[in-house]
């Protein structure tokens, strides 16, 4: 159980850092662009360490409903940290750039 709650904050932090690494690279600032990709490419890292142990856990178990229910936990935490991304960076970060 710890490990999908760890897996889910991964998850959020990962689509936070490729939405802020997106963002970034539509910017004149380069330090904005450096410490989102970096952020975005070692949270990536973390995180297909838990997709890979996740998929493994499927195959090896043939349960459909781990299958479902991994691809939906999975989804909706990216999607919930990519609007998080979003907000954090039309709020908090680009407002001190313009």
């Amino acid at each position: 159980m710890i490990g999908w709650i760890v897996w889910a904050f991964v998850l959020i932090v990962q689509q936070l850092a490729h939405g802020l690494s997106s963002r970034a690279k539509n910017r004149d600032n380069y330090t904005y662009n450096i410490l989102a990709s970096v952020l975005s490419n070692g949270v990536w890292i973390c995180s297909n360490f838990f997709i890979v142990g996740s998929v493994l856990d499927v195959i090896k178990s043939g349960n459909v409903r781990l299958a479902v229910f991994t691809v939906a936990f999975y989804t909706f935490f990216a999607v919930l940290g990519s609007v998080l991304a979003q907000w954090t960076a039309i709020e908090f970060i680009e407002k001190r750039f313009t």
